[in-house]
């Protein structure tokens, strides 16, 4: 873009490497989902946050995600009004929109630019299609695994699924047990290894595990999927992405790409 070209980011010419063009579309359109205000409560948050995570191939801090979600003034900044403590307070709509902007600009632009350096070389393209000679250039990067790299989107899949039940609640103490062996492949065993079993013996926090959608319970879940949950989502984002950069006979030979 020259220094007269004024057009937006989204007009810019596309990269000629469709895997980073597929990364950072996919990347755009999570940014547009938090400046756009299209989160709406706090299980809203830790659902986009568990794809930014993927998506920014773990280049966020691991307690970034528990701060976004236990903050009020940045959950009512994240939902468009107020939240928590500050739901009998006037807050205007305007700066908390502003407030948004400042979170994009500060913490997650940069992780932007962490995930594009480390994956701007990558060898190949992984895509869907078995044909080679389908134009890479024509596909939808919506229709593909984050960057178009299948360990990535298996990843992304896993925790998701992970996180939903999470939120809906365990039906007993065996529900959440086994949930753990879940939790434990869905972040490649970067889950802290305590984890698991701290939440079972906490009596309290086990009633909350297992109590309803909502409410108290619900409150209490959310927080600790944030504080226990998402730095293994993101630990394990970073290993995934950086072993499924290497070359498709290399990471045969090597094993190094997760299954």
């Amino acid at each position: 873009m020259t220094a007269t070209d004024t057009r937006p980011a989204a007009d810019a010419p596309e990269d000629d490497r469709p895997a980073l063009r597929a990364l950072t579309t996919q990347q755009r359109d999570l940014l547009d989902e938090l400046l756009d205000d299209d989160l709406d409560t706090r299980a809203d948050i830790l659902r986009w946050m568990q794809e930014l995570s993927v998506h920014t191939l773990g280049q966020l801090g691991d307690g970034w995600f528990r701060h976004q979600v236990t903050d009020p003034t940045v959950v009512s900044a994240f939902i468009g009004r107020p939240w928590g403590p500050l739901r009998n307070e006037g807050v205007d709509k305007d700066w908390l929109l502003e407030f948004r902007r400042d979170i994009a600009a500060k913490d997650i632009v940069g992780a932007l630019h962490a995930s594009a350096r480390e994956f701007r070389w990558s060898a190949s393209e992984f895509h869907d299609y078995d044909d080679d000679d389908v134009d890479l250039s024509n596909v939808d990067p919506e229709d593909q695994h984050p960057g178009m790299r299948p360990s990535l989107g298996t990843l992304a899949n896993r925790q998701r699924k992970a996180l939903n039940v999470l939120l809906d609640g365990f039906e007993d103490p065996d529900h959440f047990i086994q949930w753990g062996q879940n939790a434990i492949r869905a972040t490649y065993a970067e889950i802290g290894q305590d984890v698991i079993r701290a939440a079972y013996f906490d009596v309290q926090m086990r009633e909350w595990l297992c109590g309803p959608a909502h409410g108290v319970a619900q409150f209490h879940r959310e927080t600790w999927a944030a504080k226990y949950l998402f730095p293994g989502f993101n630990r394990s984002a970073s290993k995934v992405a950086s072993r499924s950069m290497e070359q498709p006979e290399e990471s045969e030979q090597s094993g190094h790409i997760p299954h």
